[in-house]
């Protein structure tokens, strides 16, 4: 191949698109068929090789071999085609990644259009929500014992999230794989649990969606990582919800050594 169609190639394989014309283009010429017809019946590159063409990782005299054989032949240049492909997938897919915020940015940013009180009392209270209006216990000591109450206005589905000033994400409600979070409307879903450090501010975040989002039958709870993806999943899919069909209720305690 002369140095002129080579620079074309390689300018090409910077986009399917143009990658695509090349190849259309050089279909075009006189003596394609009867120089595909030579190189189709040679050895062809191996798909390490091209895939490390693509990458610009091949030596020059192995860049000039391949660009010769893959402006002729139609089965390499179509795997060149789905490298590339895979190789924008990833670049696209890296570009989200390092663009997302934080896992706990997006969860102190999660503001509904509608938001409905949550409330919590020691666990051995008989504590009503009439009782408790304005004089709300919000201090909490390390070890000890409490409810959360989240009020819910239709049938839904139920996560709680936790989170605390070292910016540590876990989730409440469902806590295993035996939990059912779907909730009935017109109740209190009451979820008690033993408070645990640091000390300080700690924030509770109860998200009610009219569709399921999460399945905790796919969660590993044992696994801080697997959780962490199970939270992103879940925030990534509330995105698509339309507004209305998801409530956000925020929730927070202060708490001491004892």
């Amino acid at each position: 191949m002369d140095e002129e169609k080579g620079k074309k190639m390689k300018e090409a394989l910077k986009s399917n698109e143009s990658f695509l014309e090349f190849l259309k283009q050089s279909a075009e010429s006189d003596d394609y068929q009867k120089l595909r017809d030579r190189i189709e019946k040679e050895p062809h590159p191996t798909r390490e090789m091209l895939y490390d063409y693509v990458l610009n990782w091949t030596e020059n005299i192995d860049d000039e071999k391949i660009m010769d054989h893959i402006g002729f032949c139609s089965n390499c240049s179509k795997e060149v085609l789905n490298i590339m492909k895979i190789e924008q997938d990833l670049e696209e897919d890296m570009l989200d990644w390092v663009n997302k915020q934080p896992l706990i940015q997006r969860l102190k940013n999660l503001v509904s259009s509608i938001s409905l009180p949550v409330y919590g009392f020691p666990a051995d209270s008989l504590v009503t929500r009439t009782k408790t209006s304005g004089e709300e216990k919000k201090l909490y000591a390390v070890g000890e014992s409490m409810v959360l109450c989240v009020p819910l206005t239709s049938d839904g589905y139920l996560v709680i999230l936790h989170y605390d000033e070292d910016e540590k994400v876990t989730m409440v409600f469902p806590a295993g794989p035996q939990d059912d979070n779907f909730v009935s409307g017109g109740s209190e879903k009451k979820i008690s649990g033993r408070i645990t450090g640091p000390t300080g501010k700690q924030f509770f975040k109860a998200i009610w969606t009219s569709q399921k989002l999460v399945d905790p039958k796919k969660i590993n709870f044992q696994d801080d990582e697997g959780v962490e993806h199970a939270i992103n999943k879940f925030l990534d899919a509330l995105d698509e919800v339309n507004e209305g069909e998801w409530i956000e209720m925020a929730y927070d305690i202060e708490v001491t050594e004892d």
